[in-house]
């Protein structure tokens, strides 16, 4: 997983045209990023309905995410950093439980819930080494600038010469076709128990497995 590979820029410096390894001094810069683009998901609706507090909440768990993406996979943002994808590498038993810190709260309580659930699905629906994209994000002035395909494209090309699929999760249709575009097909779906959003799970395979 970690190669020694990098992408060639070509683009002028400051370009959201080319996807980069993120730099650990701009991590917390991608967490606020994150937690701003991601703010309104359902899923994160579900955890905590008040905004301010939800934005909050999002900054703590964005900062957990940061870090176990870049122990257990790879960080890629752009040079403005208006976004980032957060992948974790083939054989890393890490669920996204182990990543939360738990407490007797309510947001707790359904967070819990939400992950435990996301971690059952994701065990049965692909046993063998892939890639899992954990979080995917751009700021809303950039959403329209192909900013997301840009994010994915270092890691779903290493996927193909590695020969591995990819795994993700989305809690909102209309990230459903952009998905598509790149590969993934719906795999399963459902509704997290409880009173929780409706989600998809998509898996990509590589062009020789598809």
């Amino acid at each position: 997983m970690r190669r020694e590979t990098c992408c060639v820029v070509c683009e002028p410096e400051g370009s959201s045209g080319t996807a980069l390894r993120l730099e650990v001094a701009k991590a917390e810069e991608l967490v606020a990023v994150l937690s701003e683009a991601l703010c309104n998901e359902p899923h994160f609706r579900y955890v905590i309905s008040d905004d301010h507090a939800r934005l909050r909440f999002l900054r703590g768990y964005f900062g957990s995410a940061i870090r176990a993406s870049r122990l257990n996979g790879e960080i890629y943002t752009t040079p403005p950093i208006d976004g980032g994808a957060l992948w974790i590498g083939p054989g890393r038993d890490l669920t996204l439980a182990s990543m939360m810190t738990m407490s007797a709260s309510e947001a707790q309580k359904r967070c819990s819930n939400l992950v435990t659930h996301l971690d059952e699905v994701h065990q049965q629906l692909v046993r063998e080494l892939h890639l899992y994209l954990l979080a995917l994000g751009v700021k809303p002035s950039r959403q329209n600038e192909n900013v997301e395909g840009i994010l994915v494209e270092p890691l779903l090309a290493r996927a193909d010469s590695d020969d591995l699929p990819c795994y993700l999760e989305t809690f909102n249709d209309k990230h459903l076709p952009f998905y598509e575009r790149h590969g993934f097909r719906i795999a399963g779906s459902g509704k997290i128990p409880g009173g929780g959003p409706d989600f998809w799970a998509m898996i990509r395979r590589p062009p020789n497995r598809s």
